[in-house]
């Protein structure tokens, strides 16, 4: 299955890197140091070289290595995350009504083992930060603003282990959804569950409307659907499609995403 994609996905709204800025310059007046200035620079010279000596961190194991994780550590460290199914299944994905965007290529994400339909703009390549592979639909001026995405991306490894056994591929799909939905702090009200087929390999499709309680850009809604496939990796593909409530006439999109998913060696 896949891995979680952030993942609306998912970056965050104003996720773009500022270029360090760059300060001072080459150049100056030459210095003609005398034999007494030149003694007190090699003093000050070593002193500095002591100093960066006794502030660089020994050889060999980091004796602090853990004391300072970089993820916090939750609650119960050692508990596994674990999965049980909340209800019956959703049923079918419906055929949503409108004009779905023309297609123009194929994304081929090799590494989750998944392709899917390019679409046209307003869609673009996605450039791959926050999944292995995708599409997106954002605006960068004057402001930047996400409207959807479409990634791919193979099962996040904290998921792997809830997602084994008879009801893995859907385990994989809900947990990966439901870490959609946490980024938003959002509610999951369900809009489709199956079982699907995609190239022939065993996959299911989880759907949802996705309300948060702390609107970005004045986005309260999202309808999210993520379909977890056995592409032939150690672990199931995920792909997951997004869209958020002010372009919910590009909805069909969905379809014709979900409808072109194949699995690539």
């Amino acid at each position: 299955m896949a891995a979680p994609m952030p993942h609306p996905p998912v970056r965050t709204p104003d996720g773009r890197r500022r270029r360090p800025e760059r300060h001072g310059g080459r150049g100056g007046r030459g210095v003609v140091i005398g034999a007494g200035a030149a003694m007190l620079s090699a003093v000050v010279i070593a002193a500095a070289v002591m100093a960066a000596t006794r502030d660089r961190p020994p050889a060999g194991p980091d004796p602090y290595a853990g004391s300072y994780p970089v993820i916090a550590a939750s609650a119960v460290p050692s508990a596994a995350i674990t999965w049980q199914p909340a209800a019956p299944p959703a049923g079918p994905l419906k055929r949503f009504k409108g004009r779905p965007s023309r297609i123009i290529g194929k994304i081929v994400d090799r590494s989750a083992g998944l392709s899917y339909a390019k679409l046209a703009r307003p869609w673009k390549q996605a450039p791959g930060v926050t999944h292995s592979a995708g599409i997106e639909w954002s605006v960068d001026k004057p402001k930047f603003r996400w409207w959807a995405g479409a990634y791919s991306d193979l099962l996040r490894e904290d998921f792997v282990m809830a997602a084994k056994g008879p009801n893995g591929l859907r385990a994989a799909a809900e947990l990966d959804a439901a870490k959609w939905a946490e980024t938003y702090s959002g509610k999951m009200l369900p809009l489709a569950g199956q079982p699907l087929k995609v190239s022939g390999r065993s996959a299911w499709l989880a759907a949802y409307r996705v309300r948060t309680r702390d609107p970005v850009d004045n986005i309260a809604e999202w309808a999210l659907v993520v379909v977890a496939v056995n592409s032939g990796r150690q672990v199931p593909a995920v792909f997951e499609v997004s869209i958020a409530q002010p372009k919910y006439a590009s909805l069909p999109d969905i379809n014709t995403l979900v409808g072109s998913l194949q699995v690539v060696r």
